[in-house]
């Protein structure tokens, strides 16, 4: 296989590298050296911004201004400011701090703001859902790949190996519908992940880290019992029915809380939950489990889809059926 630039350079640095030295493409004195990088340069700028009907006569780039990733000036009237993540997603309010910093510049030097959020791996849709309201457009691999991929023509190494290492996570995360389930790795989970969170809507996932070496995990169906949340949380193979913010009394909570829920599946016929092999001590702790057979329905060793959404419904349409009979403290 030949070798990809970008299998090696995996950091944050490197991709905006890739894109700074993309986007000066853009710059009118290059259309002479290569006038597909330009026309692909232009057409990426105008396709971040929603706005067709730019023409650029000026373009200037920064890396890493106020630990913003990419700050384009265009045409002495128009700033971009692009926040550029692989895994990682946004934290410590950083999206909020750069939009002001670049409104108030703005403002003073009389610029067009727009604020991109660039996105080349994945994350999910509720964490999406902020990056949007704290007033950035999310750019994805998805809307990147049918950009660049108009122009997989050009030929250009670095053009070409970023454009097939994009091209493979979006394949690596489809492979969860063909590839046996036990042997799914992170970029598998992460596709199935994605597939879910289109059925629950107030779902949300990410990796998990914990002494024991962390987990994919994906949780929805909030439920409040008195002062507690119960919801349903997939961790390694098994769904989980957890119960959080408990601060207080937590082994006699957790046992009641275990026991109600087993009570009330034994009433409804459900054989499949049961109390977990260890109880954990924590502010949130598993209270029933289903084994990966009972909830992860297969077919010739890869996964149904439908069938294993249907089964998840189940479960959550039992956890809704019992929050509100009498309370289990």
């Amino acid at each position: 296989m030949k070798p990809n630039l970008f299998n090696y350079g995996t950091s944050e640095l490197t991709q905006d590298a890739f894109f700074v030295w993309l986007f000066n493409w853009a710059a009118k004195e290059n259309e002479t050296l290569n006038k597909e990088l330009y026309e692909c340069a232009h057409s990426l700028i105008k396709t971040l911004i929603n706005r067709s009907d730019l023409v650029i006569s000026q373009i200037e780039i920064v890396k890493q201004e106020k630990a913003i990733d990419i700050c384009i000036k265009i045409n002495d009237s128009i700033l971009i400011i692009i926040e550029d993540k692989i895994h990682s997603g946004a934290h410590s309010d950083q999206l909020s701090r750069y939009k002001k910093l670049k409104e108030n510049w703005c403002f003073k030097n009389n610029f067009s703001l727009y604020c991109v959020y660039l996105k080349t791996g994945s994350e999910s849709r509720k964490s999406l859902t902020k990056v949007i309201n704290e007033g950035f457009k999310v750019f994805d691999r998805s809307n990147l790949i049918m950009n660049l991929i108009n122009y997989d023509y050009i030929k250009n190494e670095i053009f070409t190996d970023f454009l097939n290492y994009i091209l493979k996570l979006e394949k690596d995360e489809k492979k969860f519908l063909s590839k046996k389930s036990q042997d799914w790795n992170y970029f598998q989970w992460i596709g199935f992940f994605k597939a879910l969170e289109t059925y629950f809507e107030d779902s949300d996932w990410t990796y998990v880290s914990n002494p024991k070496g962390g987990f994919m995990g994906f949780w929805w169906n909030y439920i409040t019992w008195g002062n507690y949340l119960i919801y349903l949380q997939i961790e390694h193979w098994q769904l989980c029915f957890k119960i959080e913010n408990v601060v207080e009394n937590r082994q006699l909570i957790r046992e009641n809380a275990s026991n109600f829920i087993i009570d009330n599946s034994k009433v409804k016929n459900i054989n499949t939950i049961t109390k977990p092999n260890r109880f954990g001590n924590g502010k949130t702790m598993t209270i029933a489990t289903v084994e990966k057979q009972n909830w992860l329905i297969e077919n010739r060793s890869t996964i149904d889809t439908e069938k294993t959404i249907a089964k998840l419904k189940y479960y959550s349409d039992f956890l809704n059926s019992i929050s509100n009979e009498s309370s289990f403290v």
